[in-house]
């Protein structure tokens, strides 16, 4: 990677709204590599994030941090309905 594309890598990096374990990134060749890299990172990260659609509330306690794929309330035990 050159220097400039490293400078750049590192704005653009730092900007962005995720992180990697640093040195765990592509050798750049170009800013275009770097432009798509994190456009493909943040793509990723916004899909696996926890949000309001990946998420259900137990009907109990109000517990609202239930993943989807939680069968059950980690807070009250209560066995939650597909």
């Amino acid at each position: 990677m050159t220097e400039e594309v490293g400078k750049y890598f590192m704005q653009q990096y730092n900007k962005a709204k995720f992180r990697v374990v640093p040195g765990h990134w592509p050798d750049f060749e170009s800013k275009e590599e770097v432009d798509a890299w994190i456009e493909a990172i943040g793509s990723i990260t916004l899909v696996l994030a926890d949000n309001s659609t990946t998420r259900k509330y137990c009907p109990r306690c109000k517990n609202e941090e239930i993943r989807l794929t939680d069968n059950y309330c980690k807070i009250c035990g209560l066995k939650l309905e597909d």
